[in-house]
């Protein structure tokens, strides 16, 4: 089990009491909110192997770890936090803040960038279910954002038809979305320029697993 208290993160095995368990100080750490799983930390420590520490033997293939900047990071693969935390995916562990990260939403579902910024107001106020955002518990990063399609497109509880059509045209489900009202198509247009973020110790080494 690995668990984020008061800047600290800790390694133990509920079910091994074998296994003595170990703790470093933590510079950065996201919990997700729904599954309370780690999703991405850096720390000032190191372990060599995942497996004394899972009590899910299986766990250990689906963290990522490596090392930067004299610490260590891990971070968890998004197929398992969606297998273990059904509707929720990451939308980027490279992208911090809120507007990148949603930013990168936009691409990946082709939505544009026309209402990018609206939609960064939305998720901030949760006024629309489906965008959660996730504080770095340390303090040292900016945010990242989970997203729940089946959450998002599924307001007001339509239809299975209409539910699937909003899947389907995520774009023109946004422009109804920003409307404010929930009952037209939102006409105005509105030009955003992407800001990007500083370099983060996380972002950097994660930056150097990409390259790997």
């Amino acid at each position: 089990m690995i668990e984020v208290k008061n800047k600290r993160i800790y390694f133990h095995n509920m079910n091994n009491r074998d296994i003595i368990p170990v703790d470093f100080q933590c510079v950065s750490a996201y919990l997700c909110p729904h599954c309370k799983k780690v999703l991405a930390a850096y720390y000032a420590g190191k372990i060599v192997d995942m497996e004394p520490f899972c009590e899910d033997p299986s766990d250990k293939y689906h963290y990522i770890l490596g090392t930067s900047n004299g610490g260590q990071y891990l971070l968890l693969e998004d197929h398992n936090h969606k297998k273990g935390c059904p509707g929720w995916e990451i939308v980027s562990l490279y992208a911090r803040g809120i507007t990148h990260s949603m930013d990168v939403w936009a691409r990946r579902y082709e939505v544009g960038p026309d209402n990018l910024q609206k939609l960064c107001e939305i998720s901030v106020t949760g006024k629309v279910p489906g965008f959660d955002i996730v504080t770095d518990t340390c303090g040292a990063d900016d945010p990242i954002v989970l997203y729940n399609e089946h959450m998002f497109t599924n307001m007001n509880k339509p239809g299975f038809g209409q539910s699937f059509t909003r899947k389907e045209n995520l774009a023109a489900y946004a422009d109804w979305i920003v409307a404010g009202d929930y009952t037209s198509v939102h006409q105005e247009k509105k030009n955003f320029i992407c800001r990007k973020p500083h370099q983060s110790h996380m972002q950097t080494a994660i930056s150097e697993l990409k390259h790997v």
